[in-house]
C-alpha cells in the first residue's frame, strides 16, 4: 500500500471519528429532550426539536459508517482497474491451462501410455496369467484327489461301479 493510500485511509478514519462524535452529541441532545418530555417540562416545538435531533444523529451515524468503510477498504476500484486486473489473471493462467491441456492429451493417448508403460504391463499380465494357471492347477489336483476319495468311499460302502 502506498503512502498516498495511507493518507486517504487516515483521512477517512478522521472523518468517521468526527461524524461519530457529531452523532453522539445529537443523541445526547435528543436524550435530554426525552427527559424533559418525561418531566413534562416541554415548551411548544420541543417535540419537533427532539425528532430533528434524532434524524441528525442517524444521519451522522450513517456518514460515520461510510467513512469507516472507506478507511477500512479504501476507495472502490474503477471498472477499468478491475478489467485490467482480470486480464492480468487470465494472462497468468494461460501457461497453466496450456500445460494442463498437454497432460490431458498425454493421459488419454493409449498408444503413448502403452509405449511408456508396456514393459510394466507385460510383467503384470504375465504375473496374472501365472496366478490363474496356478489356481487352475491347484483346483485340478485337489479336484482329482477329491474324486478319487469319493470313488474309494463308494466302493467301500458298496456303491461301487
Amino acid at each position: 500500500m502506498g503512502e498516498g493510500e495511507d493518507r486517504v485511509k487516515s483521512g477517512h478514519a478522521k472523518k468517521a471519528a468526527h461524524e461519530q462524535d457529531k452523532a453522539r452529541k445529537e443523541h445526547e441532545k435528543a436524550r435530554k429532550h426525552e427527559e424533559k418530555a418525561e418531566r413534562h417540562d416541554l415548551s411548544p416545538g420541543d417535540d419537533e426539536k427532539a425528532l430533528n435531533e434524532h434524524d441528525e444523529a442517524k444521519h451522522h451515524e450513517e456518514q460515520a459508517r461510510k467513512h469507516e468503510d472507506k478507511a477500512r477498504y479504501g476507495e472502490p476500484a474503477k471498472p477499468e482497474e478491475i478489467e485490467r486486473e482480470v486480464e492480468q489473471i487470465r494472462e497468468n493462467m494461460e501457461p497453466v491451462l496450456h500445460e494442463l491441456d498437454i497432460r490431458r492429451q498425454e493421459l488419454t493417448d493409449w498408444r503413448l501410455q502403452l509405449e511408456r508403460h508396456g514393459p510394466t504391463l507385460l510383467k503384470i499380465g504375465a504375473m496374472a496369467a501365472g496366478a490363474i494357471a496356478m489356481v487352475s492347477a491347484a483346483r485340478g489336483i485337489t479336484g482329482g484327489i477329491k474324486a478319487r476319495r469319493r470313488r474309494r468311499s463308494r466302493a467301500r460302502h458298496g456303491f461301487g461301479y
